[in-house]
């Protein structure tokens, strides 16, 4: 083999080797976070009927620089000042909902401009939901918000300031 071919045959499988470990740990924190997320159930896409939350089912919203392995930003992550072209997160307490349940997070951004929007599936036995803003959408400085509906109804809404 030649001298030059080596250090490419390296970098290739460098470059191989780091995306699957890529991708293991994005399936891996959708496991923890989505632990149906592989099931067959979950695979047919079919609409879920809109059941109305119960009576006091309001989830827990909270928004912050990371979210760990268990699907919550710990204390010390937890935020609503972030800098310009950072990501934001977001965890959903999802143990009141009735399951399986749509609910679709909403991020808006200055001048309450719709940036984002994501449909999920509460699922049974789900005890989180984790949402986050890509860094593109945080480029601009202003007033952001992240809202979570339940069907037609706004259930949750957090604030938070990108300077």
């Amino acid at each position: 083999m030649s001298s030059t071919k080596q250090p490419v045959r390296r970098l290739l499988w460098t470059t191989v080797s780091l995306f699957g470990v890529a991708m293991a740990s994005l399936w891996l924190l959708q496991q923890l976070v989505d632990p149906g997320a592989d099931s067959a159930e979950a695979s047919i896409a079919r609409p879920a009927p809109v059941t109305p939350l119960p009576e006091g089912a309001l989830p827990d919203l909270s928004v912050g620089r990371y979210i760990g392995s268990d699907g919550r930003i710990a204390a010390e992550m937890l935020a609503d000042t972030f800098l310009a072209g950072e990501a934001v997160f977001a965890a959903m307490a999802a143990r009141n909902f009735p399951t399986p349940a749509p609910a679709q997070v909403r991020w808006y951004g200055p001048g309450k401009t719709l940036l984002h929007s994501e449909d999920v599936v509460v699922r049974p036995r789900q005890l989180r939901v984790g949402f986050v803003l890509p860094p593109i959408h945080t480029a601009h400085r202003g007033g952001y918000r992240v809202e979570i509906h339940h069907g037609p109804e706004k259930i949750a809404s957090r604030n938070f300031t990108v300077q």
